[in-house]
């Protein structure tokens, strides 16, 4: 499938969960602080450490920065762990995982959909009219994602969700589940659809108005 194709070309085992960390198209310092303090906790509890690894996408922006603070995490961790500055396809990537950490935009949470993943969304705050979190609560209404504000995020919640999912099977498929289930394939024949039944709906009504 072209799920495991991307695991190796990337160098990832096809048997184990795949979590991907991606902050948005520019990286997210403090998702990337996050992760880098909550690394050694989940390589600590074996159970989870046999079972899973990581794809960080840091971000072009924030990736010297976070090489030079942390130049041998990888190699101290009892899981792989493969930071990368930025992935271009990650619509690709998306299908060859199982739990994503990410932002609550609207494609993104789409792609996630349509790939039938486990989110867990910390929406960014400074989204417009706050979108992000309601795009976000969305999935988690209906059991589709784990939302956790920017301004609770810690280490120890973000450990504690992927302990929990990672050796939690039943629990992390039913997610995956009800994530694929709000998925619209077909959504951009269903915009191109609206368009055209309003357009035709304004031309009706051009034709109706009276001319005075």
């Amino acid at each position: 499938s072209e799920g495991q194709s991307i695991r190796a070309a990337l160098g990832l085992d096809k048997n184990k969960l795949l979590i991907v960390v991606v902050g948005g198209s520019l990286g997210s310092k403090l998702m990337n602080d996050i992760v880098a303090r909550m690394l050694p906790m989940l390589s600590s509890n074996k159970a989870v450490a046999d079972k899973i690894q990581i794809l960080h996408c840091v971000g072009k922006r924030h990736w010297d920065t976070f090489i030079s603070n942390s130049p041998n995490l990888g190699q101290e961790l009892s899981f792989k762990y493969v930071p990368v500055p930025f992935v271009p396809d990650l619509h690709c990537l998306l299908y060859a995982s199982d739990i994503v950490i990410c932002r609550g935009g609207a494609i993104t949470l789409s792609e996630a959909a349509m790939a039938g993943v486990t989110p867990i969304i910390v929406p960014w705050q400074g989204a417009a009219n706050n979108e992000q979190m309601a795009n976000a609560m969305f999935f988690e209404q209906r059991g589709a994602a784990f939302v956790i504000e920017e301004k609770k995020l810690d280490q120890q919640k973000l450990y504690a969700i992927l302990a929990d999912i990672a050796v939690e099977d039943n629990r992390r498929k039913e997610i995956q589940a009800n994530c694929e289930r709000l998925a619209e394939p077909n959504a951009a024949q269903m915009i191109g659809s609206a368009m055209l039944e309003l357009g035709r709906r304004k031309m009706t009504l051009i034709k109706e108005t009276p001319d005075f």
